[in-house]
Order: structure tokens, then C-alpha cells, then sequence
């Protein structure tokens, strides 16, 4: 219907098929012809908009692109699965910078909770945190959008815990001329992976629309708390005061 090839059927005496070479289209002529191609071959009304979220057809300023490489991208996918038929296999495949860009289409294929979590992580390490928002919206499987959305709860009841774990300290330290700050260091924090900062920056993404914000605000509360318990602890009433001011 719509990429290498636009199909369009001459309604004249003759029903010729007219094939136009064209890689953009403005989004009406996509929608127009998406209706003729569906009367004729009875396709489901939503199938454009599945297309749309797939990725394959790029919507922009009113013109769609047909992502020629998405879908040479999908087979080259299908056929390192298929090639791998164990996972670790797979997976140092993956891990091949050469394959980076496959790992989307690879995610997709996991039905394992555990692979599904290995490949996300290596995705973060390899393309950066936007494909948990990618899987946040279910572009990359119900079970990738499951796993992120669990482990976020995850992430942010963790650092709820080490809570009890953590010290800080603050020092006066002698800066360039003659000028002194208070430097504080927080000891025996946890250290965070590449995919669990991820999480984070997921999870600042989303709190505008309202997701985890109640888990946020508490752990924001129970931070604030434990901040001024150490520092009254360790210097008294009268710094934290301060300090709070």
C-alpha cells in the first residue's frame, strides 16, 4: 500500500493499476488511500493506526515516511533469533555492537521474564533509557511493558530501604581564596545499574500523567526524614536547623 511502491486502482474502463514510486506521502493521501486499499481488501479499520504505532510509517507535520529500515531491521532480527536458539547465545550476539540496533525486535520476541529484564538492561547500557519508555507504552511487547512497570514499584521500594543503610556526612572544606562551603557525602548508598537509572528517568518522565506519584511523595517524605535524623544525630539540633533554613 504505501513505501517502495504506493498501489492505487484506476477506476476507469480499463481498471489499470498504477503503481507511483514514492517514499512520503501527505497523511490525507495515506488516509485516502488506506480507505480504497480497505474496501477492496477488506482490512480491519485499525490495522493504519497498529501500522502508525509500529513505527514502519513515521507521522510528521502532516507527511508520513515509510521506514524502509524498520523493516529490514525486523528480519535481520528473525533471523539472529532464529539462529540462536539458546539465549546466552543470543545474547552475546546481542551485545556485538554490530547488532545493537536489533535489540528492540529481539525484546519482542522473549516470552521469559528474565530475558525480556537482561536484554531491556543491555538495551540501556547500548541505545540509552528511551527504550523503557518505549516498552512503558507497550512498543516492544506485553511482557517488556509489564517487567518495566513491575520494576519501577520495584526500584523505588528499594531505595525506601536503603534508607536505613545510609549515612551522611558534612564536612567544612577550604575552597580558592581563602572561601569555605560545607561539602556533604552521602556513604553506604546502593549502587544503581545503568537499567535502574533508567527506571529513574522513567519514572520522571511519566509523573506528570500521574504514575507513582504517591510512591514518589513517600519516598521523598521518608528521605527528608532520614536526612534530618542523621544530621541531628550526628551534629545536633542547632546545624539542622540551619541547615533546614
Amino acid at each position: 500500500m504505501f513505501g517502495v511502491s504506493v498501489v492505487r486502482m484506476d477506476l476507469s474502463d480499463r481498471c489499470r493499476t498504477r503503481i507511483q514510486l514514492r517514499t512520503i506521502l501527505p497523511s490525507t493521501e495515506l488516509l485516502r488511500t488506506f480507505d480504497e486499499v480497505s474496501q477492496v481488501e477488506k482490512v480491519q479499520p485499525g490495522l493504519l493506526n497498529e501500522i502508525i504505532e509500529s513505527g514502519v510509517i513515521a507521522v510528521d507535520q502532516g507527511h508520513c515516511v515509510f521506514r524502509h529500515e524498520m523493516l529490514q531491521h525486523f528480519f535481520e532480527s528473525e533471523a539472529i533469533c532464529g539462529k540462536f536458539k539458546a539465549f546466552p547465545e543470543l545474547e552475546r550476539s546481542l551485545r556485538n555492537p554490530v547488532n545493537h540496533h536489533l535489540l528492540e525486535f529481539a525484546i519482542d520476541r522473549q516470552s521469559e521474564p528474565s530475558h525480556v529484564r537482561t536484554l531491556l538492561s543491555l538495551g540501556c547500557d547500548a541505545n540509552g533509557p528511551s527504550i523503557l519508555t518505549l516498552a512503558f507504552h507497550g512498543g516492544l511487547g506485553e511482557a517488556a511493558e509489564q517487567i518495566v512497570r513491575q520494576d519501577a514499584v520495584r526500584l523505588l521500594r528499594d531505595a525506601e530501604s536503603d534508607l536505613d543503610n545510609i549515612d551522611i556526612k558534612i564536612e567544612l572544606v577550604e575552597r580558592s581564596e581563602g572561601r569555605k562551603t560545607l561539602d556533604s557525602r552521602v556513604s553506604d548508598a546502593r549502587d544503581w545499574s545503568c537499567y535502574e537509572f533508567g527506571l529513574m528517568n522513567l519514572i520522571a518522565e511519566q509523573l506528570s500523567g500521574g504514575w507513582l506519584v504517591i510512591n514518589v511523595l513517600r519516598l521523598v517524605s521518608k528521605t527528608e526524614s532520614r536526612i534530618d535524623e542523621l544530621l541531628t544525630e550526628r551534629y545536633g539540633r542547632k546545624l539542622v536547623s540551619r541547615a533546614s533554613v
